[in-house]
């Protein structure tokens, strides 16, 4: 446990954390039973410690997930997984001399200390702040990259003008859906920057990227319901399809749903979901197209009855100009799971008409979605923007 001091007399009252075996605290001063970061770096004989060797299979890191789509649970990456997840990155992320990165990923600070890349982090969102504090911060440090989630990044360019950012060349953006229009404004407000959008999941980072313009390029091919495109699999991991069974081809042609699992020495394994031979189910639901390309479906936990992916559902009703959002979630009940389909609406104030006639459009295309519930906001991580589907199931259950 690593603490300054003021911080060490507050969880005095934590027993568990005052308990901990190596309690270094911050700052010169030694307190009895205690450690600073200096005496940590010092051996026995005096002299700067060196790094201590590991094995791979050793753990190295624990992280949390962020429970929007579950009870938050443990991912556990030995040092063989992390420094895999390390070089990955680095290939995707390649850093260059005198870059200063923009970091809304706390994993990603360590990436950036193992590249000795300096790093600034989002001070905290408040008030009618409009992103100016974030633009002021990029400007100051001279930040030349960012990662983060779409939340940082909708914050970054709220209230930005155009060209306002012209120091940044690289934007890496993931860890929840990216909206094209979200893309849009980053390449107006920083226009020296290849924009890329990254899909992964904290056992197996990255999994799958595309940059903007290709994304661009081919925005309206698709038909409404096909997914979110995450591009071609990264180097140095493998992903299949888990079919399922009995489910027809989306509207995109040859497009077949299934399970996303995803293998390679950077894929941390799990109890719960990992197979003898290393495949990780990601809880997704994707296709892959004729030309290697990843599509995002939702939740595998959240489809329909026959295998309808949450997009196809989800996609056709957001288009409608009156929705702002949808996500379908399911709730449990005593006849076992039902299916709720949640509407935001582009103007408050909507109600009956509005829910009544995605009802029928629900009916008309044979989706068994148990009830259409209005909301005036769907509940959304505030770190991430995920919808958040416990407090979702909360709210129309």
């Amino acid at each position: 446990m690593v603490a300054d001091p003021t911080t060490w007399l507050l969880l005095a009252a934590a027993p568990g954390l005052i308990g901990g075996r190596i309690r270094v605290t911050t700052g010169g001063l030694h307190w009895p039973r205690f450690v600073t970061l200096t005496d940590l770096a010092i051996d026995a004989d005096g002299a700067a410690g060196g790094p201590a060797f590991r094995p791979a299979d050793a753990p190295a890191l624990v992280s949390w997930t962020t429970g929007t789509t579950g009870r938050p649970h443990a991912v556990v990456r030995t040092h063989g997984v992390l420094a895999a997840q390390h070089a990955a990155i680095q290939r995707l992320r390649v850093p260059r001399t005198g870059d200063v990165d923009l970091v809304g990923l706390p994993a990603m600070a360590l990436h950036d200390l193992a590249c000795g890349v300096p790093m600034v982090m989002p001070p905290p969102a408040g008030g009618d702040d409009r992103g100016t504090r974030l633009r002021a911060l990029v400007a100051r440090a001279g930040t030349t990259t960012a990662v983060g989630f779409p939340a940082m990044f909708e914050r970054l360019v709220d209230g930005a003008r155009p060209g306002e950012l012209p120091g940044l060349r690289a934007i890496h953006v993931g860890g929840a859906p990216v909206g094209g229009d979200l893309l849009d404004r980053l390449a107006l407000v920083a226009p020296n920057a290849t924009v890329v959008v990254v899909y992964g999941a904290t056992e197996a980072e990255p999994i799958a990227a595309i940059e903007s313009t290709e994304l661009r390029s081919l925005a309206g091919r698709a038909a409404p319901g096909s997914g979110m495109l995450v591009g071609r699999p990264c180097d140095g991991i493998d992903v299949r399809l888990l079919p399922i069974d009995g489910r027809p081809t989306l509207p995109t042609p040859g497009a077949v749903p299934g399970r996303i699992l995803v293998r390679g020495d950077r894929v941390a394994r799990d109890a719960a979901r990992s197979d003898a031979d290393g495949w990780l189910d990601t809880g997704d639901v994707g296709t892959i197209d004729s030309d290697g390309r990843l599509r995002l479906l939702g939740r595998a936990s959240n489809m329909l009855a026959g295998g309808v992916a949450p997009a196809e559902i989800e996609e056709p009703v957001t288009a409608l100009e009156e929705v702002a959002a949808s996500a379908l979630v399911s709730v449990p009940s005593r006849d076992g799971q039902r299916l709720v389909l949640a509407v935001q609406p582009a103007v408050d104030g909507a109600g009956t008409d509005l829910q009544s006639r995605i009802a029928s459009m629900l009916s008309e295309r044979g989706w068994a979605v148990v009830r259409v519930a209005i909301v005036r906001r769907l509940p959304r991580d505030a770190r991430s923007g995920k919808v958040d589907y416990g407090r979702l199931r909360a709210m129309v259950g």
